[in-house]
């Protein structure tokens, strides 16, 4: 991995207090793609959050962490992972889920992003 010394989306809102929109699309734009990445190769990310996206000396993102990252299985997966606060409803129900609890995540983030909470 590069080395990313810029920190992580949540060092830089708590600075900030909250993001402009600007900002927020733009982080959320980078997100996305390193997110897209992920699934395309079958992976479900599972731990989405601020302290998981990581910024290089130019402000770029990039996902940090796949400790929780698991293949994804037809049907999807079971079992409790991810961060409270950021984990979607079906992880927490302990219902089979995909790679679309990542995006549960990423609203959250988004959330975060404009909110500061």
């Amino acid at each position: 991995m590069d080395l990313m010394a810029g920190g992580d989306l949540k060092y830089h809102l708590n600075m900030d207090k909250q993001f402009s929109e600007e900002r927020s699309r733009f982080y959320a734009a980078e997100v996305l793609l390193g997110l897209e990445h992920i699934h395309s190769k079958g992976i479900i990310y599972r731990d989405l959050k601020l302290e998981n996206v990581l910024l290089d000396s130019r402000g770029h993102c990039k996902i940090s962490d796949l400790g929780l990252a698991v293949k994804m299985e037809t049907g999807g997966v079971r079992g409790y992972a991810g961060t409270p606060g950021y984990t979607a409803p079906e992880v927490v129900l302990s219902l089979h889920y995909d790679t679309i609890a990542d995006f549960f995540s990423f609203g959250v983030m988004i959330y975060r992003f404009l909110c500061g909470k």
